[in-house]
């Protein structure tokens, strides 16, 4: 059994109610669905838009090749464990993306926030032991669900729960800025785990020190890069939907041969696209750029400066609106420090290019 937060398959609702399932995005779920296509394993994940809640209703489904298992949590609740929690809270932590003079700040919307996560982790547990074949070894993916495995506790002894980290691991100094009581809870919770498995040893060396540090202990603990699989890129590469998608370079429409001026025209076309993506880059004192959605990525910077920076979106499918509050806030944040560094954009109040 795998349990994440984000599903490997999206569902829509068709004109005639039908359920429509495709393959979802993210690296998660490009480097495990492959291990798992095709097997009797069950991924159980939390339902995100209509389509996923009606899907949840039907319990375990079949779609591009894997059994998967939605559930429909309460949308306050999953809202505040998500941005508030997950997004704002834990991921910043992890990172080292604290601005640790002015944030973070714990009050009591946190605390609401904090039950609300120990709701969704609940409900997550509850789904395992429910559905858990005998002897069944359960891989938990990343610090969405950090408390299941306590959750599920002496209710399913003949478990083995894993967990495995995505991302870094925050180390002790950057745990205990979290208030005692939820640093030990989290770090407890992930004590319970049978083991732990990172992707480098870097991090894996940073959660046993603040296991150590906070709770006197420390679980098995392993390294597993996770890179893509070649044979399921090529699988997708050369499937019929693929092949008829726009801009593939197969389909009569937005591919080079079928480009209106000609092949060489649509070549001489990028060329030039090329090169004007490249020209502020080598004029700029600082290059930044941003990853997907989900949080702020590491800058790559040329010469003196390193500031991260965040472009700006429209809305994002589905219901949510943009990147949590925390994130846009600190894009605006770097980007007004970065409009201050000599020689980029021509200097104080000129013109700067965001791409």
């Amino acid at each position: 059994m795998l349990v994440s937060n984000r599903g490997p398959v999206a569902f829509r609702l068709a004109d005639d109610g039908a359920l429509i399932g495709r393959r979802g995005a993210g690296g998660l779920v490009s480097g495990l669905a492959p291990l798992v296509t095709g097997t009797d394993a069950t991924w159980i994940a939390a339902a995100m838009s209509d389509g996923d809640r009606a899907a949840a209703d039907e319990g375990v489904l079949e779609a591009d090749g894997l059994r998967v298992r939605l559930l429909d949590l309460d949308p306050d609740a999953y809202r505040l464990a998500y941005d508030v929690v997950c997004n704002a809270t834990l991921w910043f932590m992890h990172h080292g993306l604290w601005d640790l003079p002015r944030s973070p700040a714990f009050g009591a919307a946190f605390s609401v926030a904090w039950e609300a996560y120990r709701a969704v982790n609940a409900a997550f547990a509850d789904a395992i032991v429910a559905g858990a074949p005998t002897d069944a070894a359960v891989l938990v993916q990343d610090y969405h669900l950090a408390l299941v495995a306590a959750m599920v506790g002496d209710r399913r002894p003949d478990l083995r729960l894993v967990h495995f980290s995505h991302t870094p691991f925050a180390g002790p100094d950057l745990c205990r800025v979290l208030p005692t009581s939820i640093r030990r809870e989290l770090l407890g919770g992930m004590r319970a785990f049978a083991a732990c498995g990172f992707h480098t040893e870097r991090w894996a060396a940073s959660f046993r020190a603040s296991c150590i540090d906070v709770v006197g202990d420390v679980p098995d603990t392993f390294v597993a890069p996770l890179g893509p699989d070649p044979d399921d890129i090529a699988a997708t590469a050369t499937s019929p939907a693929c092949a008829a998608a726009p801009g593939t370079g197969r389909s009569p429409r937005g591919s080079v041969a079928h480009h209106p001026r000609g092949p060489h025209r649509a070549v001489e076309e990028h060329r030039a696209r090329v090169r004007r993506l490249r020209r502020p880059a080598r004029a700029a004192r600082a290059l930044a750029r941003a990853g997907r959605a989900g949080g702020v990525r590491l800058p790559v910077a040329r010469g003196r400066a390193r500031v991260p920076a965040l472009p700006r979106r429209g809305r994002r499918r589905g219901t949510r609106r943009g990147r949590p509050v925390a994130h846009r806030r600190l894009g605006a944040d770097h980007l007004r420090r970065l409009r201050r560094l000599p020689g980029v954009g021509g200097g104080v109040g000129a013109p700067m290019r965001c791409w």
